[in-house]
Parts: C-alpha cells; sequence; structure tokens
C-alpha cells in the first residue's frame, strides 16, 4: 500500500535511494547505521516504494515486466542470500504499493497480487530476521544494477520529483482493478476480507555510543 509518508522519511527516502543510484553503498549504511529503530520501518518501505516509482517512470510497461523478470531471476539463482532475498523484498513489496496495471490482465485482481506480494515480502523479512539491514542494503543498490540510465548528474532532481508525484497522489488504500475487458478502477468494498498485513522488519542496530 502506498501512503504518505512524514516530510523527515520523505527526505530520508529521497536521499537513500540517491545514493543507492549512484552506488555510494557506504553512505546508505552510514544512514541506516545513524537512524533510529523506530524511524527504521517507515523509511524501509518509502524507500522501497520510492525505487519501484522511479522504475515505473523509466521503464515503458514492458520495460517494467523485464525489470520484475530479471528481479525473479536473482532472487532464485543468484549465490548470495541477501541478492536473493533482496530481489524478493523488491518485488513482493512492489505488488502492495499500487496496482500493477503495467504487467496484469484484466481479469487478475489487485487483492490476488497483493495477498502474493504480501506472502513474498513476509517471507523474505523472516528469512532475513535481523539481517534485514544487509537485505535492505543489497534491494537498494540493486537499482543501480536494474536501472542504469538514472545515474545521472540530476539524479537528486529526478529521485525527488518522482518522490513528490508518488506521495502527492498516494491514497489511504489501494484500489482494485475488475472486469474482463477494459480495466477500470474501484475503491474497496466495504464486504471485502481483509488483506494481509506486511510483517514489520526486524533490525539490530548498532547502540548509540558505538555509532559516535
Amino acid at each position: 500500500m502506498t501512503t504518505v509518508p512524514l516530510p523527515d522519511t520523505r527526505a530520508s527516502a529521497i536521499s537513500l535511494v540517491t545514493a543507492a543510484i549512484r552506488g555510494d553503498v557506504d553512505t546508505v549504511r552510514f544512514a541506516l547505521d545513524m537512524c533510529d529503530v523506530d524511524e527504521f520501518v517507515p523509511m524501509f518501505h518509502a524507500s522501497l516504494a520510492l525505487a519501484r516509482a522511479l522504475a515505473s517512470r523509466l521503464r515503458s510497461p514492458e520495460g517494467l515486466m523485464a525489470v520484475d523478470v530479471k528481479l525473479a531471476e536473482i532472487s532464485r539463482n543468484h549465490p548470495s542470500r541477501d541478492v536473493r532475498l533482496a530481489a524478493q523484498l523488491i518485488l513482493g513489496h512492489g505488488q502492495t504499493c499500487y496496482p500493477p496495471v503495467e504487467t496484469v490482465t484484466a481479469a487478475e485482481t489487485f487483492d490476488h497480487l497483493y495477498s502474493i506480494g504480501a506472502d513474498t515480502f513476509n517471507a523474505a523479512c523472516r528469512t532475513a530476521d535481523y539481517g534485514i539491514i544487509d537485505v535492505f542494503v543489497a534491494a537498494l543498490a540493486m537499482w543501480r544494477l536494474l536501472l542504469p540510465e538514472a545515474d545521472i548528474a540530476a539524479r537528486a532532481s529526478m529521485v525527488c520529483n518522482v518522490g513528490g508525484q508518488l506521495w502527492a497522489s498516494a491514497e489511504p488504500a489501494p484500489p482494485k482493478l475488475e472486469g474482463t475487458g477494459t480495466l477500470r478502477v474501484k475503491t474497496k468494498a466495504e464486504d471485502s476480507p481483509p488483506q494481509p498485513t506486511l510483517a514489520i522488519p526486524r533490525c539490530r542496530l548498532p547502540p548509540l555510543s558505538a555509532r559516535k
């Protein structure tokens, strides 16, 4: 689900994604090491949503589908456990942010895809456990490989603009798709079954004394 994060969280997510696109993994890890535990979860979700939104702006529907296929291959075949989980994390989270109209047929429903995405995301979080920060860093770094065209001098402005578009149009609940022909958007029905809840990533940050 795409929700509007607080201004500080938005700024942190923009900084993290910009650093990741630049290839500056040390800056990403330092920012996470300095992050308060209570700030980590909203920044975690906001950063994943922002990176996905950036991909949707830079790639055609077919190109975005190719990105997802590449992520699926990485999640199965990469020799690094953290990288496999990172790809799984991106795929799962992406299906819970907004209706993926670029890659689905009209006969499929967002509820079904949301459930699959939530299960995928939650499985990655459970497997990573307290190593979720390493997996998160790998996920952010992966976008540099997936979106090499984003590494330009104006990357910070581009990421900031995408964030503004993403959160300006965010809604409190994801819409659904219905019908078998043209895709149509409707609001959540009152009698719809509850959607699965995303897991809260577990992290073990070093004590403040060790971060000075």
